[in-house]
């Protein structure tokens, strides 16, 4: 079973970073020099399917930082 998910860019109702693999939105940052930026990233769930058993659920999040 897998269970559909957003991430959102700054609250639960903010922003979505995309649906599917390989989904991409950019967040800038002025780029102080310093060490230490972060980003904090809501997963969401919307709807859960009704044929979903409980159970352990888990994905992996990749994260791509250019600068």
């Amino acid at each position: 079973d897998s269970i559909p998910y957003q991430l959102r860019q700054t609250t639960a109702t903010g922003t979505n970073w995309g649906t599917a693999a390989g989904s991409t939105l950019a967040q800038s940052s002025p780029g102080t020099g310093t060490a230490g930026t972060k980003y904090t990233v809501f997963a969401v769930v919307p709807t859960i399917p009704a044929a979903t058993l409980p159970d352990n659920y888990k994905d992996t999040v990749t994260l791509t930082v250019s600068y």
